[in-house]
């Protein structure tokens, strides 16, 4: 796993599922999520754009390999500026309350 970003369990209700991890990048932002469905590993970028990626893997390692090949080709896609925009407008929706 790249120095810049790491994974944590997600926490859902108070309660943390097994084989279940936010990815958080180094500056505390969460900007994904990995998990295990009942046939595979799903990651995904989890910022508001629709060419965020997403896709499944068949373990944890090749997950987080696909994580990290799939936000590298969508930052480069996305740019700077737009990924800027991405982190302003979820700190937007959590000052309202949701998705925290």
């Amino acid at each position: 796993m790249p120095d810049a970003w790491r994974l944590r369990p997600t926490v859902i209700g108070g309660e943390t599922a097994p084989d279940d991890y936010v990815v958080i990048d180094a500056e505390g932002r969460v900007i994904g999520r990995i998990f295990h469905s009942h046939t595979a590993w799903v990651w995904t970028v989890g910022l508001p754009n629709p060419r965020a990626p997403s896709g499944e893997a068949k373990s944890l390692d090749e997950a987080k390999a696909a994580f990290q090949d799939g936000w590298e080709q969508f930052t480069a896609l996305i740019g700077e500026e737009r990924l800027a925009r991405a982190f302003a407008e979820l700190e937007a929706v959590h000052a309202r309350g949701y998705g925290s």
